[in-house]
């Protein structure tokens, strides 16, 4: 049971001392109002450390019951639910997308990103293709958006689904679909950046398999992740919408972008924030109080670093958490596994970091398995040390290379284990 403790897995009784005063930095340095580490490992029950607010004009401390946007880590999550479904026989990794949506029946690959000339696909769009961002689709962020028409059309069609609060008040931005049908519906119109399978390129996919899977369960994608996932592991602050009685624990999110890319040019200017960051989600505001318009299954959930180190824990079990079994062991491998399809081009080192689900990103050390979000939060687990981790802030920084946390948290993390080992 967790929660037990024995000698074998003392490395987690150490104090934290050194991730403790790195946390405490961030925040003294405006690195972020208030951040969170947890990390979970053998029989030990959880330690948390953390520093800050859940906001720069809060007063209520940053902790692990703490309600974070997640961003990207909804990828994760969505990429378990599709493997949950493999495992009952209902879906198959290589089966055709469009046998669950005809939308996609008659694919186009765009032949000029400028003028948008196409022709018709020769591959087969696939299920695995959608949960390894392979499956030629395009992209909605302002960060990786260079001007070409498809980046154009999308925004000026509403294909923003992880886009939320100032952001959709950008000028060029149409108004976002009320549902995934309508999402799938204005995708399918326009055509691929890439043939289906051959290009890792961050992209919609994970958007598209949430209708997927609400087209296969007849649930809507919150109602599954709830039964599948986030009820029987006691996720219960995860979600697409912060509940009433929950919202004083909800955090205010921060655009540390260069430019404040994230920030509507029109907002007003808000004197809680430093100079280096932009309010753009007010907790006491915030869209993920109201029900949502539209489940992002790619950038969508909101959660605490207690359930994310729970989940994080069941992945590194491989598939349970105590005495609760959320899937196969072999179902667990293949989600810690590289599912990508052979001979994939990557065009760069950091394409695609913080979306390839559960393979090696840049986000997280060498040698462990995870994920990020664009608020900066992180989650791995470490196999060679049976631990899990999370991290959770909430100032988007844009190009990970721009986070200020993690080089420091890492070294931090290696220094108290090298001093408790």
């Amino acid at each position: 049971m967790i929660g037990v403790a024995s000698a074998q897995t003392a490395v987690l009784e150490r104090s934290w001392a050194v991730v403790q005063a790195v946390l405490d930095d961030f925040v003294a340095e405006h690195r972020a109002a208030g951040v969170c580490f947890g990390a979970m490992a053998g029989n030990l029950p959880p330690a948390y450390r953390s520093a800050g607010a859940l906001a720069f004009d809060a007063s209520i401390a940053m902790d692990e019951n703490s309600i974070c946007r997640v961003y990207s880590m909804t990828k994760n999550v969505t990429r378990i639910a599709t493997l949950l479904l493999i495992e009952d026989g209902v879906l198959a990794l290589d089966q055709p997308v469009a046998s669950v949506l005809p939308e996609f029946r008659n694919l186009r690959v765009a032949t000029n990103f400028e003028g948008l000339t196409s022709r018709p696909a020769t591959r087969t769009m696939t299920i695995r293709h959608l949960i390894t961002d392979s499956s030629g689709l395009g992209n909605w962020t302002p960060a990786s958006d260079a001007g070409e028409a498809l980046h154009r059309l999308y925004r000026e069609r509403g294909i923003t689904p992880g886009n939320f609060g100032q952001g959709l008040a950008r000028p060029g931005y149409g108004r976002q679909p009320a549902t995934l049908h309508e999402l799938v519906a204005r995708v399918a119109e326009l055509p691929l950046a890439y043939e289906p399978g051959t290009v890792l390129h961050y992209s919609i996919g994970f958007d598209v398999m949430a209708l997927v899977i609400e087209r296969v369960t007849g649930m809507s994608y919150g109602n599954f992740l709830l039964k599948r996932l986030f009820g029987p592991l006691g996720m219960a602050s995860t979600g697409f919408q912060v509940a009433r009685a929950d919202a004083g624990r909800l955090t205010s999110n921060y655009d540390a972008t260069e430019g404040f890319a994230n920030t509507s040019p029109d907002a007003p200017p808000d004197r809680t924030a430093p100079a280096n960051m932009r309010l753009i989600d007010d907790r006491a505001t915030s869209v993920w109080l109201a029900p949502p318009a539209l489940l992002s299954g790619g950038g969508g959930l909101v959660s605490t670093a207690r359930d994310f180190l729970r989940y994080a824990r069941m992945l590194l079990d491989e598939g349970t958490l105590g005495d609760v079994r959320v899937m196969r062991p072999e179902t667990a491998r293949l989600a810690t596994g590289d599912i990508r399809p052979a001979g994939l081009a990557e065009p760069s080192a950091a394409a695609g970091a913080g979306t390839r689900a559960l393979l090696r990103t840049l986000l997280i050390p060498p040698g462990t398995i995870g994920g990020g979000g664009a608020a900066g939060t992180l989650f791995w687990i470490d196999k060679a040390r049976r631990g899990a981790f999370v991290f959770m802030a909430q100032a988007m920084y844009g190009n990970p290379a721009r986070s200020p946390f993690q080089t420091r948290l890492f070294a931090a993390i290696e220094q108290d284990v090298a001093a408790h080992p």
